[in-house]
Parts: C-alpha cells; sequence; structure tokens
C-alpha cells in the first residue's frame, strides 16, 4: 500500500491507526532477551520497516525515476588527468563537468548509436 501511495503521489489508501494505539506501549509487550529496551524494539522495527520498503518494487521504480530525473554529475581532472587527457582522449569531452544531469549522459548515448 505504502508503495502504490508512493508512486501516485497522494494518498491512495489510508492506514489509521486506532486512537488509543501507543507506539512506547506496544514495544515494551515486545521486550525478551534479545532486545531489552523500548528503543531497541524500535530500532529492530525501523530495520524491518525499511527493509521491507526497499524490496517494494513500487517504492523502487519511483525512487530510481525520481533519482534520475534530479541526479548530476560533477567532475574536476587530476593532476594526471591534466597530463595525459588531451583533445584526442575518449574522456577529454568530461574532463569538467559541473552538474551535468544523468538524463543527457543517457541522451548522448542514445544518439551516438543511432
Amino acid at each position: 500500500m505504502f508503495g502504490e501511495n508512493f508512486r501516485s503521489g497522494y494518498v491512495k489508501y489510508a492506514v489509521v491507526d486506532p486512537p488509543d494505539f501507543d507506539l512506547n506501549a506496544e514495544a515494551a509487550q515486545l521486550i525478551d532477551e534479545r532486545y531489552t529496551t523500548v528503543d531497541q524494539v524500535l530500532a529492530a522495527a525501523r530495520r524491518v520497516a525499511a527493509k521491507q520498503l526497499a524490496a517494494d518494487p513500487f517504492v523502487r521504480s519511483t525512487f530510481r525515476s525520481s533519482f534520475m530525473n534530479k541526479a548530476t554529475v560533477s567532475t574536476a581532472p587530476t593532476a594526471r588527468g591534466m597530463k595525459e587527457i588531451d583533445w584526442t582522449h575518449d574522456y577529454f569531452p568530461y574532463l569538467r563537468l559541473h552538474e551535468k544531469p544523468v538524463q543527457r549522459f543517457e541522451a548522448e548515448a542514445n544518439d551516438s548509436f543511432a
């Protein structure tokens, strides 16, 4: 449900907690030998939730799409790069980049093989 809400950008499926829900009281019921405090129980619950969200295909595809739309690449040459990369080198176009959108790399790759 979260993944579909995340993908759609609005609350498609509302999740309602009971009005008398107390997270700390619920966590206190789960204390055992392995998790001896409420904070440890809540930390373990956060890890489980994070793993479930990371495995959700809707969350993954939405995050990947958002990343590709916003990601940029910046480069600066090293001293060795300044010596070895001249205008005939394959990497010359990438010698100095400042916040170049990743999408432009994909577009340029597609154009060069057309």
